[in-house]
């Protein structure tokens, strides 16, 4: 009886402080300029003209930069890519904001509070 209590007491301790709340700043390079100004960007891309690239060579492009790099992710191919397969799907586009002078976030993603700082001014 004893044992139990005590793995009862053990393991009530560890979940009150393995849920304690954890303060996590910005891990960009320099928070200090960081604000929620948008920033166009300096060269427009015009939407492509006449017909979308055929489903199977829009495939077989997304197959090679696969292969190519082990990674497919559509920043990787141009305009004309991404508008062909927007062109048959849904016509609808998943679009994500972050402040305009952080790179690339993938190694610090789920440390990200949006409803602070320059995050929420982003949105």
């Amino acid at each position: 009886m004893r044992t139990i209590k005590s793995f009862a007491l053990f393991t009530f301790i560890l979940l009150i402080i393995s849920c304690q709340k954890e303060t996590v700043t910005d891990q960009s390079s320099d928070n200090s300029t960081l604000t929620g100004e948008l920033i166009s960007k300096s060269q427009k891309v015009e939407i492509p003209q006449g017909n979308p690239l055929e489903k199977e060579r829009l495939d077989a492009i997304v197959k090679e930069t696969y292969i190519a790099n082990g990674d497919f992710r559509w920043e990787m191919v141009d305009f004309s890519v991404r508008w062909s397969a927007i062109q048959y799907g849904d016509q609808s586009v998943a679009i994500g904001y972050k402040p305009a002078q952080v790179g690339d976030i993938a190694d610090f993603i789920e440390k990200i509070n949006i409803h602070e700082g320059a995050w929420k001014s982003a949105r």
